[in-house]
């Protein structure tokens, strides 16, 4: 089922709503503008006009660890990007698109159960592409967009089905062959705009761990260092203190 909408509060809230009444478990939803973006935990996401805002749901195959899902979307996500737009792309763990250290696109990844039980993975996505929001006091970063870097307009209907065929392909597409964890942790480490940072991580809950980040693991959890002593993270909000170069 695909769904155009003009605006919408949140497209991965109006996707579990669809799911759970048993109305679709294969959803592709888009809006032009969300008045109630969520990212990861209690963030917001600032969703004005001229951004790409959307999301996809499907029965979770079990083909890919889950833990890999995250990193194998922001893969697939950059390599559209960096095929169409000349400047860098780095990926800030979990899975956060960054250009010059500024936050480009995010993700929200959220499991949900239909009335029968299945399983199903929603994947919402936020893009700056012919808008760059402005900061506000409850964002942690500083944003940009694809039309700042580039210094033209996108055409945005192309590149959002650019996007979503090739996150389709990442991790729904039954007929691609699976690119091993082993791979996607090198290709991750590659790009990656966090490791070698001191970073603070907000974890579920509400308590924070700093450290500098030294590598991630095979179940791509975050190695943090400090005082000597590595911790492993499994899930939070990253957050840098010292600037990428």
């Amino acid at each position: 089922m695909t769904i155009l909408l003009d605006s919408a509060g949140s497209t991965n809230n109006h996707a579990k709503e669809l799911i759970r009444g048993g109305r679709a478990h294969r959803l592709f939803i888009t809006a032009q503008e969300q008045i109630a973006g969520r990212g990861r935990g209690t963030n917001t996401w600032v969703s004005p006009r001229g951004g790409i805002y959307l999301s996809l749901a499907a029965p979770l195959t079990g083909r890919f660890s889950k833990e890999s899902l995250g990193p194998r979307l922001a893969l697939a996500v950059r390599r559209v990007l960096m095929a169409r737009y000349d400047f860098g792309i780095t990926i800030k763990w979990p899975n956060d698109l960054l250009c010059r250290g500024q936050k480009l696109a995010g993700f929200l990844l959220e499991l949900v159960k239909s009335p029968t039980g299945q399983e199903v993975l929603i994947v919402g996505l936020g893009v700056n592409v012919n808008v760059t929001p402005e900061r506000t006091q409850q964002m942690w970063y500083t944003p940009t967009s694809i039309s700042r870097e580039v210094g033209t307009t996108v055409d945005l209907p192309e590149l959002t089905l650019a996007l979503a065929r090739d996150m389709v392909h990442a991790v729904y597409d039954e007929t691609m062959s699976v690119t091993p964890d082993d791979v996607i942790r090198e290709e991750i480490l590659l790009c990656s705009a966090t490791i070698g940072h001191e970073v603070t991580v907000l974890l579920p809950g509400g308590a924070r761990i700093s450290g500098i980040a030294r590598d991630v693991s095979r179940r791509f959890s975050l190695m943090l260092e400090h005082g000597g002593i590595i911790t492993e993270v499994d899930a939070g909000d990253c957050f840098h203190s010292t600037p990428e170069k």
